[in-house]
């Protein structure tokens, strides 16, 4: 049994690794990594639209080629085998920010380790980033 602080270190490594490995595909390595981050019917909700499942990531993850994450501030929730996360995102293009965004997530314990069930990304500030662009 893992203690609460192992739990949220875990919980921000998944964090982590789902900025980084979505920025990695952007420079040409494998979806696989942030394909895995989240459960085999995991969601990404970005301004209401839904991406459910490996299919309809893969379709979003395309859609956001270039673009770089930075997550921030995370503050996260473990209750037993779930967790809630609240964290803040800065999104680039270039040099230029495109986004500050808030995520809201939720996050379950698998055999394989912490995974997003779901992801939620809500724009705060920014404009390169519009929900039609990523319908």
């Amino acid at each position: 049994m893992t203690s609460v602080a192992e739990d949220r270190n875990e919980i921000a490594q998944l964090l982590y690794r789902y900025a980084n490995s979505i920025d990695r595909f952007s420079a040409g390595a494998e979806l696989d990594d942030w394909i895995a981050t989240f459960t085999d019917d995991g969601v990404h909700e970005f301004a209401g639209v839904e991406h459910v499942g490996r299919e309809e990531l893969t379709v979003l993850a395309e859609q956001v080629r270039g673009i770089r994450h930075f997550i921030l501030n995370p503050e996260i929730d473990v209750d037993g085998d779930k967790a809630t996360v609240r964290a803040v995102q800065m999104v680039y293009q270039g040099l230029k920010l495109g986004a500050i965004t808030w995520h809201d997530d939720d996050v379950v314990r698998t055999r394989d380790g912490w995974r997003f069930s779901r992801v939620r990304v809500a724009r705060t500030v920014g404009g390169i980033l519009d929900a039609d662009n990523l319908a």
